[in-house]
């Protein structure tokens, strides 16, 4: 804009190349005030060619305008050299100007997005100096006459001294620049360095702090990262493999099992977990048999967790739950060398009526299930059930020996929401889905139950309808109490009713919002048990 001012105020007459100067020198001044609406790519672009093109021109109008005026100028005591030189420095600048434009402009103000990935400042900081060294170094030697011999020469001896003092934290300096163009990891993202494992809290030039699970800081130096093999626990392949990364584990079982029905059972406990981290079921539900050596036989499992914080919680969930299947099956896991023989701890006494002993188990009645699980005798299985918790061992075995067992294919359904039926269900094998089915027809799972546990206790003892789907999430054999068995038991003692209802009240409350009395949930147990009670004995009348 002064170029094209001080030129209008001294000549008169204008030529058509002056006249696309002045358009040029308007144009770049237009440019650089970043067009609104223009792609990114397009604005790069015209960046690197109008904008050079346009400041060029508008320097050879002020450039024409001094050497016109040298002679004026230098009659009133102004030194047109200074503003010679002013321009030839701003010749050698403009490229470092435009793209300075550019970073900023493209990148350092994108950094505030959301949508696009991080480029962290010390980037930016080596580019900048990058960019301006070398014109720097070009106007002192063609518009300063500097030597660059002398200058560099008495700069890298300079750098040499600097460098070997501060060795070791340029060392850091470096390796931080790498690991910023790298970006193994980004902040807030989990990690593991060497045996430190934490929350990215930030990336200095110097040093990575995290954030550990003992909620305490550590400062690790960027040339130990760079040596180092660093674990991101926030960077799963969602496509390829699952949602969370994978947690592997091994275990190891008496060598005279069957691999191929423990591997059922490994199976059949990762179904039923549920994550910690809130999702329906395990992305990862994954079983190895890998041999045999001192231990035994050698399982390995493996599951996924999507949140390194709950990593030690969903290992708890998932052992636990294989330990629980594992015991109701009668069968241990080895706790080290084969040839070890520990002395039993007198406190195993309180875990005898979860512990499977030979008299427990019986011919396998099929093939078609876990030969473990299918060779429970039937009333090891109603022991479980607290409805006959309170039933002598020859009430135990009426039923028993009244019960049938039903087996059932994967994803076939065993009982539907409104249906009428008086039958409890006990799981011998299997695992499956409890489904509610809402009032615009979906459907949300409520919870899976495994063997051992029970569903149905409601129809059975008040013949109320069925209040959601069950679906056999795998082959399952499911034990079947009628009702006229326990009608025939409770109607020599009627006491029984009493402690039936309490037992059912109890398990409505905790059931929540899949209980059958839903208005009753915050009542208290005996209230629930009254109205249980009184739906009892209608139902057996």
């Amino acid at each position: 804009l002064v170029a094209i001012c001080s030129s209008f105020f001294e000549k008169s007459d204008i030529t058509l190349a002056e006249i696309a100067q002045y358009i040029l020198s308007a144009v770049g001044f237009l440019l650089i005030l970043k067009p609104v609406g223009v792609p990114r790519l397009t604005r790069i672009i015209i960046f690197l060619t109008l904008v050079p093109i346009c400041a060029y021109a508008a320097l050879d109008i002020l450039n024409e305008s001094l050497l016109r005026n040298f002679v004026a100028l230098s009659n009133i005591d102004v030194k047109p050299d200074l503003y010679l030189r002013s321009i030839q420095i701003a010749y050698w600048y403009t490229p470092t100007f435009i793209l300075m434009l550019i970073l900023k402009n493209e990148f350092i103000d994108r950094n505030d997005l959301d949508n696009v990935r991080k480029v962290p400042n010390i980037i930016y900081i080596v580019i900048q100096v990058c960019i301006f060294c070398v014109p720097t170094l070009l106007v002192l030697s063609q518009v300063f006459e500097f030597e660059l011999t002398g200058i560099l020469a008495t700069s890298g001896l300079i750098t040499a001294i600097v460098g070997f003092a501060l060795q070791p934290n340029l060392s850091n300096i470096f390796s931080g620049i790498f690991v910023n163009i790298e970006q193994p990891f980004k902040p807030h993202d989990w990690i593991t360095i060497g045996d430190q494992t934490g929350k990215v809290i930030d990336v200095s030039w110097r040093s990575t702090r995290l954030r550990s699970f003992q909620n305490t800081e550590i400062t690790i130096p960027n040339e130990t990262i760079a040596k180092s093999i660093v674990t991101n626990w926030d960077r799963p392949d969602k496509e390829q493999m699952s949602e969370g990364f994978h947690i592997f584990t091994a275990l190891s079982f008496h060598p005279h099992h069957d691999p191929e029905h423990i591997s059922e059972l490994l199976f059949d406990a990762l179904k039923k977990v549920r994550p910690v981290d809130g999702r329906p079921e395990l992305d990862l539900q994954w079983v190895k048999f890998t041999g045999v050596d001192e231990f035994g036989l050698k399982f390995h499992i493996a599951f996924d967790c999507t949140n390194r914080m709950m990593k030690n919680s969903q290992e708890n969930v998932v052992m636990l739950e294989i330990y629980k299947v594992m015991r109701h099956a009668g069968v241990n896991m080895t706790p080290g060398l084969l040839q070890n023989f520990l002395k039993a701890d007198v406190g195993l006494g309180a875990l005898e009526q979860y512990t499977r002993s030979h008299k427990d188990f019986q011919s396998t009645l099929s093939d078609k299930g876990n030969i473990y699980n299918e060779s429970i005798k039937n009333q090891v299985l109603l022991k479980q059930v607290p409805l006959f918790s309170n039933l002598d061992q020859e009430q135990i075995q009426i039923i028993a020996d009244t019960s049938e067992r039903l087996q059932f294919a994967k994803d076939q359904t065993i009982i539907k929401q409104g249906e009428s039926d008086n039958r409890l269900f006990i799981i011998a094998d299997g695992v499956v889905s409890i489904k509610l089915i809402q009032p615009d027809g979906s459907k949300t799972e409520l919870g899976r139950l495994g063997v051992g546990e029970f569903f149905g206790e409601m129809a059975l003892m008040t013949g109320e309808p069925r209040t959601a789907d069950v679906i056999a999430l795998r082959s399952t054999l499911l034990l079947v109490v009628q009702k006229q068995t326990i009608k025939n038991i409770f109607s020599a003692n009627n006491d029984f009713y009493n402690e039936m209802a309490k037992v059912l009240a109890e398990r409505q409350i905790k059931l929540g919002e899949a209980t059958l009395l839903p208005e009753e949930k915050s009542e208290e147990v005996n209230k629930l048990a009254n109205k249980i009670g009184e739906a009892i004995i209608r139902f057996f009348s």
